[in-house]
């Protein structure tokens, strides 16, 4: 007896869809306003999968020539060097991501600036009931690594606020 399987598509169709959209979800997303104020000269920021991924670009790619460090997270407790310079960037699709969220709290019981840059979940309560600036990830609700796009620009609107660039690094 042959048994036939049948295989749900659905899922893929959705992710290709939503990966079509990288570039018009990047160009929006560059064009994101910040509310940082401030320049830095560390930025840590801290997300899990697709969520850092725009930060671990910028990091890699501006290793060379930029006088900001950037540093990448996945950890659930802050390095001993952040200080008043370091911006603390709080990044997760969902805004539920647990090692997100833990560091989010030490960030801001340390006192450092923090921005979070997320969907919505308990990252966008916080974030809105302590104060801090908030970079909404826009577009349709997608699978979390989809919004790759929105990661790498946000997080370039991040960097490029909080830094001092050298020109044409964006």
């Amino acid at each position: 007896m042959t048994r036939k399987m049948q295989f749900r598509t659905d899922s893929l169709n959705k992710m290709s869809s939503e990966v079509s959209g990288f570039v018009d979800d990047l160009s929006q997303a560059v064009e994101s306003k910040t509310g940082i104020a401030k320049k830095y000269k560390h930025i840590l920021i801290c997300g899990m999968g697709a969520s850092a991924i725009g930060g671990r670009i910028f990091a890699d790619s501006m290793y060379y020539e930029s006088g900001i460090t950037v540093y990448i997270a996945k950890t659930m407790a802050l390095p001993k060097w952040v200080d008043k310079d370091t911006l603390f960037v709080a990044c997760s699709y969902s805004g539920n991501t647990v090692e997100t969220l833990y560091m989010y709290d030490q960030a801001f019981e340390a006192g450092l600036d923090v921005v979070s840059v997320t969907q919505g979940g308990k990252l966008l309560a916080c974030t809105k009931k302590n104060g801090n600036p908030l970079v909404m990830i826009g577009g349709d609700d997608m699978q979390p690594r989809s919004a790759i796009g929105w990661f790498i620009g946000t997080l370039a609107a991040v960097i490029e606020d909080a830094a001092d660039l050298p020109s044409g690094s964006r």
